[in-house]
């Protein structure tokens, strides 16, 4: 006897709202949803100074440019080096 698995699919005739966290107005899409939040409540994104991605939270923007953007990061390191560095240097003459 050979056994089959069977998998049952449903789907929801409800279509998907995005829901307002502050107030909890609902909105068909995702667009609606930010426009709201931006002109309701203040809220805006956060935007990458390296591309052109934007985040909700400082949070999901470090761990972007931690993960995206390790060359750019290293080069402003070096040169942030650097420049102490001169200072240092030029205050001891």
């Amino acid at each position: 006897m050979v056994e089959s698995n069977t998998v049952t699919v449903t789907y929801s005739a409800v279509p998907i709202t995005w829901t307002c966290e502050i107030c909890g107005q609902k909105f068909n899409t995702e667009e609606e949803l930010r426009k709201h939040l931006e002109e309701a409540h203040g809220v805006k994104k956060i935007k990458c100074p390296f591309c052109e991605q934007s985040f909700d939270s400082y949070e999901e923007l470090w761990k972007h440019i931690s993960e995206a953007h390790q060359k750019e990061v290293a080069i402003i390191v070096i040169a942030i080096i650097i420049v102490i560095a001169l200072i240092f240097w030029l205050a001891k003459e």
